[in-house]
């Protein structure tokens, strides 16, 4: 039984896609709550869970650094969106969930409740990108 290498390679993409639409936090990401609705419920401490994400052991320094390095530019292309210089809030949304799926990845095994708690803030710190509030504030 002979494979021929595209036959290989398509079996390859198969299995990747299956296995990145089969991750946890791509599925719970997907079944999104009504915005509103996850606004209203969810008041996360946000500055307590930033503490957490820069004390957990779960990721490395490097990673923690390219996370923060990520962010910044996030925060200064919706500043730049909220400014009217420009007017891709799905690219940023996009930027924003990539972000959040590498912090996701990194700390899921190692510290679950970190995990379940950024997971379950998403669509409020989202939203508050989105509406030009302030991410410093504790609500």
């Amino acid at each position: 039984m002979t494979f021929d290498l595209r036959q290989m390679f398509a079996a390859f993409v198969v299995f990747c896609l299956t296995l990145l639409c089969s991750h946890p936090a791509w599925a719970l990401m997907e079944s999104k709550p009504p915005i509103e609705q996850a606004y209203v419920n969810i008041n996360p401490d946000l500055t307590g869970l930033s503490e957490r994400l820069e004390d957990t052991s779960a990721i490395g320094f490097f990673a923690k650094l390219d996370l923060k390095h990520r962010f910044e530019k996030l925060l200064e292309d919706v500043d730049r969106y909220h400014q009217g210089q420009s007017a891709d809030l799905e690219g940023l949304k996009t930027r924003f969930n990539d972000i959040l799926i590498r912090t996701l990845r990194l700390i899921e095994n190692a510290d679950p409740a970190l995990y379940r708690e950024l997971l379950s803030a998403r669509e409020a710190i989202w939203l508050a990108l989105r509406n030009g509030e302030s991410l410093n504030a504790t609500p």
